[in-house]
């Protein structure tokens, strides 16, 4: 039983190069490691050993990836050492998703990212070790040194209520977020946190999920929301948010069907507006109000730069959506399903309309494609209700699908501009009769671009074709001589 270590090890002995990259590192740096299959010899007791070194290490370091993260060695080697008041590391060496065990485990403790494991994040990730080992190492000889008055608590106790005190009150950055505390009064869901919200999913949801409740306030000091944090809360109709949140997470509202109104008190009222986006807001995640099907109008304010796909996927009653021109990216199908939404900007600094941007939206009649964008893409208005269409004249490709089914479309013009028509771009729209098109530089046009059955397609010159002195002439033809 001489297992005395500085560092234990814990990893699959699958895809184990970053951890044996980190006994090296680690090693380099004069720290012990129980590695086990460098510390084991044939025929010792497996748990004995294991669960002498557990026991007789100073810090306890999980790396974790796919095949770890799934290992029953792995998650019983953790909870013993979690059992026995260990210090705890976690480091990242891929993208999986912790299991739920690994992810209540190291809630609010220390985690390393190190992925993708390059030679620099390994050489990192000791680092960070090394000095969480100093740290502990002069904590202790603080302790040792230090008298202790009769009538005052010992000085380890001191530390653990000052620790306590600390993770109460959410003290300290934390890159990957915190579980907060909750209660619940009337209704109202009161959550107590601060920096980031830890990030939860459908498999490992918040432990307010199954609660019910109707309002939520996200208290000063939080910093984001993170993902899935009130998905399906299918009672959730208002949010008042104190804190000065830069970030709303994937899918952190999706399928809140009530969900009617969210606002900051702190910031200018928006007449009109039910959802008023948080001025410190920088990033609207994706799916982050999908589903929300009682939205009826969103303020987004000048700090949002991005909004990603899906955000406002099948917000069925949303009518009308104010966007800044901060906004310099949109996702696709931000507003794919919106059915009565009816007002719309984009921003200038936006240079494409995005797959599937509008599809679906079977009230938007009008809207007014910026100077600024040059490419509309697959599928952007699908089956929407355009009843007109400008198309300014730096785009240069439209996209397969990009009009189809617009059944209220009647006529469109093809800036010179464009170069390239994608299939089926204007296809069964059965009011379309006129259709522009510049007579040279459109070099590739796909199969069943346009309606040509009852359709009158008009070719004019383009702009940069010298001026004739004759009476200018604009050829026509029908849909049956086009396909001729």
């Amino acid at each position: 039983m001489g297992n005395r270590k500085d560092v234990f090890i814990s990893h699959s002995e699958r895809n184990c190069e970053a951890a044996e990259s980190l006994r090296t590192e680690l090693k380099n740096r004069g720290i012990s490691c129980f590695y086990s299959q460098y510390d084991m010899n044939p025929g010792d007791s497996l748990r004995e050993e294991i669960g002498d070194a557990i026991s007789n290490c100073k810090v306890f370091v999980l790396v974790l990836n796919k095949d770890s993260n799934q290992s029953k060695w792995c998650i019983r080697e953790m909870t013993h050492a979690d059992e026995l008041n260990k210090t705890l590391i976690l480091v990242h060496t891929d993208n999986c998703k912790m299991s739920p065990a690994i992810h209540d485990t190291f809630a609010g403790l220390i985690r390393i990212d190190a992925t993708p494991p390059s030679y620099k994040k390994i050489c990192d990730s000791a680092e960070k070790i090394a000095k969480v080992l100093r740290d502990l190492k002069q904590n202790s000889e603080a302790q040792s040194s230090s008298p202790t008055r009769r009538g005052s608590p010992p000085l380890s106790w001191l530390w653990i209520v000052i620790a306590l005190v600390l993770f109460m009150w959410g003290a300290g950055a934390n890159t990957f977020g915190k579980t907060p505390r909750y209660d619940i009064v009337d209704g109202v869901l009161s959550l107590q946190y601060r920096g980031n919200m830890v990030d939860f999913s459908k498999d490992n949801p918040p432990p307010w999920h199954t609660a019910e409740f109707t309002s939520v306030i996200i208290p000063e000091g939080a910093e984001s929301i993170g993902k899935f944090a009130f998905a399906d809360c299918r009672n959730l109709e208002s949010v008042t948010i104190y804190g000065e949140i830069t970030s709303i997470g994937s899918s952190a509202f999706y399928g809140c069907q009530k969900l009617e109104r969210l606002s900051n008190p702190d910031n200018a009222p928006q007449e009109g507006f039910d959802v008023v986006i948080p001025d410190s807001v920088t990033t609207i995640k994706d799916g982050a109000f999908s589903g929300c099907a009682s939205l009826k109008s969103v303020y987004v304010p000048d700090s949002v730069v991005k909004i990603q796909r899906y955000a406002f996927f099948s917000c069925n009653n949303i009518e009308k959506v104010r966007m800044s021109e901060s906004v310099t990216f949109i996702g696709a199908a931000v507003f794919e399903g919106c059915h009565s939404l009816k007002e719309v900007t984009i921003p200038p600094l936006v240079t494409s309309i995005p797959g599937s941007l509008f599809a679906t939206c079977t009230s938007l009649t009008e809207f007014k494609i910026p100077e600024s964008v040059t490419e509309i893409e697959a599928s952007a208005f699908q089956g929407s209700a355009l009843q007109e269409i400008n198309i300014p004249s730096g785009v240069t490709k439209i996209g397969e699908k990009a009009f189809k089914a617009c059944k209220s479309l009647p006529e469109i013009e093809i800036p010179d501009s464009v170069t390239e028509i994608g299939s089926e771009a204007f296809m069964e729209c059965p009011a379309l009769s006129e259709i522009n098109l510049p007579q040279t530089f459109l070099t590739n046009i796909g199969e069943n671009a346009f309606p040509y059955d009852n359709a009158k397609f008009t070719f004019r010159p383009t702009k940069s074709e010298p001026e004739t002195p004759q009476e200018p002439v604009v050829e026509t033809a029908t849909s049956s001589e086009l396909a001729a």
